[in-house]
């Protein structure tokens, strides 16, 4: 069974209003339209000197990333994750993940829309995550007292230097055995 909905043309505009995502609207010549507030924020420059540029040959931020413009070009993707894209930045890097968006433009045109979501904050929490696992399989590994870890099967997947020392082996012949 297939379902079917009535669609309404929106302008790309009143799309680019709408999202709190980075988004650069650009024609089938390569030549940058309509952006949004977010990305002239990330530009710090006014829209003039984006609007009418090439990313290819102006150094603009995400546009001008050598596999985002090799996306825009080939219009792959389509709806697709292209890549995570890192911006350094005063004092800080901010991670971006790039979709490009095949658009139709007013006369039937081809063009195409990069959406720049900011997970800058998403991968802070991975790189915290894992200095917080490794701080604490130091400080587990240091205890006196014996201490493992265990699969929901109970076969041992880490353990530290008092559980080996018990067990009587190294470290590698006690991980990956049953709990006893």
């Amino acid at each position: 069974t297939k379902i079917y909905t009535l669609a309404r043309r929106v302008p790309v505009s009143a799309m680019l209003g709408l999202s709190e995502d980075i988004a650069v609207v650009i024609d089938e010549k390569g030549k940058i339209l309509p952006v949004n507030e977010p990305y002239l924020s990330l530009c710090r420059v006014p829209d003039s000197e984006i609007i009418g540029a090439n990313p290819a040959q102006k150094d603009l931020p995400l546009l001008s990333d050598p596999e985002v413009l090799a996306a825009v070009r080939a219009d792959e993707d389509i709806n697709g994750i292209v890549r995570s894209v890192t911006l350094p930045g005063e004092g800080h890097i901010r991670h971006f993940r790039i979709r490009i968006v095949p658009t139709v433009l007013e006369g039937g045109k081809t063009g195409t829309t990069v959406i720049g979501a900011d997970i800058t904050r998403e991968e802070e929490l991975i790189q915290n995550a894992g200095v917080a696992e490794i701080r604490s399989r130091q400080t587990l590994d240091m205890m006196p007292v014996p201490v493992c870890h265990l699969s929901s099967d109970l076969v041992i997947t880490s353990a530290n230097h008092a559980f080996c020392e018990i067990f009587s082996g190294p470290k590698d012949s006690v991980i990956g055995r049953p709990f006893p």
